[in-house]
């Protein structure tokens, strides 16, 4: 049985990553396997790195990262952001230390927990550009 922290950071399926904390699913196609990550292409038309979890080439699965893994800042024109989506800010809640953004991205809403250090905050109706790493996520099925 995995402990705590694998299940959190490194959940084996899609049920587990739901159950032990807040997560993205944002639906992928894996496109391209290189050393076991995969390119990938998000929510129908962006392309994306991802790890992977015994996916094959063209396997279709939920692209999994962590709300306090999403970059946020404002919108990038022709940026050349992995995993980067162009979204307008929905919600701006402040919470003392961090805020919880939601985050319309076309079809999908993607929720960022930002730390309050100093940084631009966003407000409801912000076009925003919400980006994370290919190491802080990984396709599930």
């Amino acid at each position: 049985m995995d402990d705590s922290k694998t299940l959190y950071g490194r959940p084996r399926n899609r049920f587990v990553a739901s159950f032990v904390g807040e997560s993205n699913m944002i639906p992928c196609r894996v496109d391209v396997i290189e050393n076991g990550a995969g390119r990938v292409t998000l929510a129908g038309n962006t392309p994306g790195a991802a790890q992977l979890s015994g996916q094959i080439d063209g396997d279709h699965g939920w692209m999994f990262v962590r709300p306090e893994h999403v970059e946020i800042d404002f919108r990038s024109v022709g940026a050349d952001l992995p995993n980067a989506l162009d979204g307008v800010v929905e919600n701006a809640l402040f919470l003392g230390e961090m805020t919880r953004y939601l985050v319309r991205c076309g079809d999908e809403t993607i929720t960022v927990k930002r730390q309050n250090r100093g940084q631009a905050h966003f407000s409801g109706g912000t076009p925003v550009t919400v980006s994370w790493k290919a190491e802080d996520c990984k396709v599930l099925d």
